[in-house]
């Protein structure tokens, strides 16, 4: 018989994630199964940093996660016939909004974390290329359940092509709701919702006691306890807490219903956190003119989530007229209040000349801003301008140091300017860039 393999709390989320080749072994079904534990020890190997925040180490977990799941199959199975016959770029645009949603919707909710007991219970072979395996999954406070990971070989490579929660399949079950979308409002109308989705703001745990300490450590189901208590109390942030962690499904079973319950509790004390999400909400249902007037006056009041969104949905033309000037203007205001997302997007508008005059100096300066914050795409951004000498001097050092940050953060395309740096530098230059890539600290 199989022997089980018990692997703790940060390899639970491990079967999600990435991790090098496995090792290659006599059959399909032992590959596939080499594969699932080499990506857990990654898991393991992330999650264990706790130097870094949690949503430091989920954001690299994520990044990393993608590598080992076949999103193009997975895509096909979820839109079906009708996704050869979408344009290239309609494509493209999917994968990657539906990439950055599925891992973090069921990343956040499998768990990876301490006291999770992760379990392969067998595996089996089904067709030519496919494998099964199962797994069980052991969360405090919470019913076990069931993972089973389909597995298929793609150019002698295991990738993973679907995850079955409890025996239903994720790529199923999103076929299904999104083609509700699909009938009414075409792919736009679901890559809008996609885009909408990706602006929506997370719990609020900085200088939140014993529930921060718990919510980074990994122990959500003993977080909710604790903001439950607090939110009955009416503290309007534990009760946005909340709705966050029923809305990911962090220590609780996803309930939108509860969700909507907390959020309204917080927004009802005007807290702007939960006053932002509910606009977004508004916006999802196409009450336009209600979502965009309760995210205006938010910017109004200096919120930079707010003022960097309203900024995405001019540039999108999500529930305005695509404006490149009010785009510009409210990224602005997020990035001078120090969001690196919005100092990378206003540096994109500057060397795109997006709603302002293009001005590369300009751009390079809010690249740095934003990639001294630890912003890996920044990052990427700034090791291509010095490898190049576009608006700084031409400082292969200097372009090595952020390509190496950059790949870290799993910047998929720093990988390859580190390769063409490396090729180019001497060995002390080398040795100099790895010296100050290790020093650097986000400010």
């Amino acid at each position: 018989m199989k022997t089980f393999r018990k692997l703790t709390l940060a390899l639970a989320l491990s079967a999600l994630t990435l991790g090098g080749a496995a090792a290659q072994t006599d059959n399909r079904g032992a590959r596939a199964e080499a594969a699932i534990l080499a990506i857990s020890e990654k898991a393991k190997s992330i999650l264990s940093q706790r130097g870094k925040p949690l949503a430091e180490r989920e954001k690299q977990l994520v990044a990393t996660i993608g590598r080992n799941f076949h999103f193009t199959l997975i895509a096909e199975l979820v839109i079906g016939p009708g996704w050869e016959k979408l344009p290239h770029d309609q494509r493209q645009e999917f994968l990657d909004l539906f990439r950055d949603f599925y891992l973090s919707s069921y990343g956040s909710q499998l768990g990876g974390y301490p006291d999770d007991k992760f379990v392969i219970l067998s595996v089996a072979e089904k067709g030519s290329r496919d494998s099964f395996v199962r797994t069980t999954l052991t969360r405090p406070k919470r019913e076990t359940i069931t993972l089973d990971w389909r597995v298929r070989e793609v150019l002698g490579r295991p990738l993973i092509i679907d995850l079955l929660i409890n025996g239903t399949s994720v790529a199923i079950s999103h076929r299904e709701s999104f083609n509700l979308v699909l009938s009414s409002d075409g792919m736009e109308g679901l890559l809008t919702l996609f885009k909408i989705r990706a602006e929506r703001l997370n719990a609020e745990t900085r200088d939140f006691a014993a529930g921060e300490d718990l919510f980074e450590q990994g122990r959500f189901a003993e977080a909710v306890a604790i903001w439950e208590e607090l939110a009955r109390k009416g503290d309007a942030k534990a009760q946005y807490n909340l709705s966050v962690m029923y809305d990911q499904g962090r220590g609780v079973d996803p309930d939108s219903k509860a969700a909507e319950f907390w959020n309204e509790k917080a927004r009802a004390a005007n807290y702007p956190p939960a006053i932002h999400n509910h606009a977004l909400t508004l916006l999802a249902a196409k009450d336009e003119a209600a979502a965009i007037g309760l995210l205006e006056k938010s910017a109004e009041n200096d919120f930079a989530p707010s003022q960097y969104t309203l900024g995405k949905m001019y540039s999108y033309g999500i529930g305005v007229k695509e404006d490149a000037a009010r785009a510009f203007g409210y990224i602005r205001l997020a990035a001078e209040a120090g969001m690196p997302e919005a100092q990378y997007n206003l540096g994109k508008a500057y060397r795109d000349g997006y709603g302002t005059e293009a001005d590369t100096v300009a751009s390079v300066q809010w690249f740095e801003k934003s990639a001294l914050q630890g912003y890996g795409k920044a990052q990427e951004k700034l090791a291509t301008r010095y490898g190049a000498g576009d608006g700084v001097d031409q400082n292969d050092v200097e372009a090595l140091k952020w390509a190496i940050l950059a790949a870290r953060e799993e910047i998929i395309e720093a990988e390859e300017w580190e390769k063409l740096y490396r090729s180019r530098m001497s060995d002390a230059d080398i040795t100099r860039a790895e010296t100050l890539a290790n020093d650097f600290k986000p400010q």
